[in-house]
């Protein structure tokens, strides 16, 4: 699905609206975060995450604070990981919320 919203449709047919050699080519250093990184972030991070997602958990949310000690957790309940579309509203609210 992720990459369906990369294609664009045109007059002449479909296009990819990134470079796919790029992509294929460092897949696997686009999927692993380098864990040898010693340094932090420090400033407010927001992570909104859905609570029928497994993309988020107790070991994820240790390993966010390691790296972004000031990261704020949020979970839209009765959401997965398209939170940003099944509950469209709670998302924007909670970002609306959180801007300075």
């Amino acid at each position: 699905m992720f990459l369906l919203q990369n294609l664009k449709a045109y007059e002449s047919g479909y296009n990819w609206s990134f470079n796919l050699n790029t992509f294929k080519k460092d897949i696997v250093k686009l999927r692993n975060f380098p864990d040898n990184i010693n340094s932090k972030f420090l400033k407010k991070v927001l992570c909104i995450y859905g609570g029928r997602s497994n993309y988020i958990n107790d070991e994820n949310m240790k390993a966010f604070r390691n790296y972004f000690p000031y990261v704020e957790f949020f979970e839209i309940k009765h959401s997965g990981h398209w939170l940003h579309v099944d509950n469209p509203e709670k998302f924007l609210d909670i970002i609306f919320k959180n801007l300075n």
